[in-house]
């Protein structure tokens, strides 16, 4: 579809599914139980709602939080807040209306309070008769708060919520679990379609004390954290994830979790939406920062995306694309942790030349013993289950012939785009390399069991 023009679409997408619930049925409930009401689905759809009422508590109006989220002023940031990126945020089907603020331009960087109100610009106009929406909606934030997912549940029209709820219930939890999946519902009057993609990782990181999201009043933290100070990494080696000379620089190895959904009625009324853990560090670069603002990042930028050579034009060709940027990021973070655990055991167990024996604490020894086990053992776990839904989603949902063809009826099309088959290949080589990595890591427990054996005393 071309920029600017417009499409038919249902009158209930003039409104958020929120407003339109509590104007009309006598719900007395706050906004996140009503964002979960589903005469079909009670118990599973109110335990989402109380995870998500637990991570966001009783979060002040989204207004009132302009000072902690404020991109404008921001230094040194780190990933220590929430970030987003919306596309094409000036938007509106009033060519008459102002932008939301001045000096925007399509696909700044947002803050909380930014993202609220662009969020507020629904993509339709006119009479119930003739209402019309403009182009598809991308959704990037980077570690959501409260603030942002309040911001996400007062802003979305009734077509899209199955999806959203999916996102929040995929995203929003202490034991996050691999998802990709593709699916027609029947909702409020029309066919949609949801693909959702929940992948949980681990990344060795500086960042470990910037995420302080917890669940149920602080009790839980969102995502887990191993410390690796037993590792005995060395200086020459924490300067590898950060610049930064400080005694407090403490590399962990940090979960995190990147979902994405893309839902809509048609191939030219959708919206993209990204929650993503950006574990970077200085050997990385951010998805999205907010030097991204101050350089006016561009209309072509997508940070869901990426790479923005040959576009998806549909939806499908879009979470696949979506889907395998995730795929290759994640696989890196995991090669990367595969590096050093393997530097590790060979330091520790059989390059004594380097380490000898002697000069080791029996404390650093027990440190690593009762360690390195228990977080190889993380790594390797969400590796597999990833390795096995991917398996799963491509056998299953895209039913890939052995042309390396979808022949899905609801992914046949992607064959016509180029792209599409890009993101494709990009994914099998993903998967293969997923299962390298798992491999790997496999034999170096298994490398770690048989030298633990061979020092203990017959």
């Amino acid at each position: 579809m071309e920029e600017g023009s417009t499409i038919a679409i249902a009158p209930c997408e003039k409104n958020s599914l929120v407003e339109s619930l509590q104007d009309c049925i006598d719900l007395d409930s706050d906004e996140i139980h009503t964002f979960f009401y589903d005469l079909t689905s009670p118990r599973s759809l109110a335990r989402q709602a109380s995870r998500v009422k637990g991570f966001c508590g009783d979060a002040p109006p989204i207004l009132d939080d302009t000072k902690r989220n404020d991109v404008n002023g921001w230094q040194s940031y780190r990933g220590e807040k929430p970030i987003a990126w919306v596309s094409e945020p000036d938007w509106s089907p009033d060519i008459t209306k102002a932008p939301v603020a001045d000096g925007e331009s399509a696909g700044r960087v947002l803050g909380n309070k930014e993202l609220w109100i662009t969020l507020q610009r629904y993509r339709v106009s006119g009479g119930d008769r003739d209402l019309k929406a403009g182009p598809p909606r991308r959704i990037y934030v980077n570690k959501p708060d409260a603030y942002s997912v309040w911001a996400i549940i007062k802003t979305t029209p009734p077509s899209q919520v199955p999806g959203f709820r999916e996102l929040l219930a995929n995203y929003v939890t202490e034991a996050p679990k691999p998802v990709m999946s593709s699916r027609e519902i029947f909702w409020w009057g029309a066919v949609s379609f949801v693909f959702s993609f929940n992948l949980p990782f681990y990344a060795i990181s500086a960042q470990n004390q910037l995420d302080t999201r917890t669940l149920f009043d602080g009790k839980r933290p969102l995502r887990s954290r191993l410390d690796l100070s037993f590792l005995r990494l060395g200086k020459s080696e924490e300067h590898h994830y950060t610049e930064t000379e400080s005694s407090e620089t403490q590399l962990c190895l940090v979960e995190g979790v990147s979902s994405v959904v893309v839902t809509g009625r048609s191939s030219h009324y959708w919206t993209a939406i990204c929650f993503n853990d950006d574990l970077y560090d200085d050997v990385d670069e951010p998805r999205v920062s907010p030097e991204d603002d101050v350089q006016h990042m561009d209309g072509e930028t997508d940070p869901i995306i990426l790479k923005m050579n040959d576009k998806p034009e549909s939806p499908r060709a879009y979470a696949l694309a979506a889907l395998a940027t995730a795929l290759v990021k994640i696989a890196d973070f995991h090669k990367d942790i595969h590096y050093v655990f393997e530097t590790s055991l060979n330091s520790h167990f059989f390059n004594s030349v380097y380490s000898p024996p002697e000069s080791r604490s029996p404390q650093n020894v027990r440190d690593w013993i009762r360690g390195y086990p228990q977080a190889l053992r993380e790594v390797i776990h969400h590796n597999k289950r990833i390795v096995g839904k991917l398996e799963h989603f491509l056998s299953h949902h895209l039913l890939i012939n052995p042309e390396g063809l979808p022949q899905h009826r609801m992914w046949l099309n992607v064959q016509n785009e180029e792209r599409a088959m890009q993101s494709l290949t990009d994914i099998k080589d993903s998967l293969d390399v997923l299962c390298d990595i798992n491999h790997e890591l496999t034999c170096l427990l298994k490398s770690y069991t048989e030298a633990r054996q061979e020092e203990r005393p017959g």
